[in-house]
């Protein structure tokens, strides 16, 4: 077993309740993934992990609107795709 605040990403499920001190610092330093034999694992995570995460994929979201747009803005119903200055067309 590994001392608290170790790098350790994987625990068993039982050792929430062994080693719960373990198990929570590394849970506060970065996402940790908790193992069960009888189902699907699950992460624990820090509440500011989570927020960072979920704004990340919010971003990734506007992203993929903004791009999204802009494709669409450029689309042309003469041309079967939009094309770039520069590019040769077969």
């Amino acid at each position: 077993m590994s001392a608290p605040g170790s790098s350790r990403k994987t625990f068993q499920s039982s050792e929430l309740s062994r080693a719960s001190a373990e198990v929570f610092a590394a849970a506060a330093d970065h996402p940790v993934w908790m193992t069960r034999r009888d189902g699907e694992s699950w992460v624990l995570m820090s509440e500011s992990a989570d927020k960072a995460r979920a704004s990340l994929l919010e971003l990734a979201a506007q992203l993929v609107a903004h791009n999204q747009h802009r494709w669409n803005a450029g689309w042309s119903h003469e041309r079967s795709l939009p094309v770039d200055a520069g590019t040769e067309l077969s």
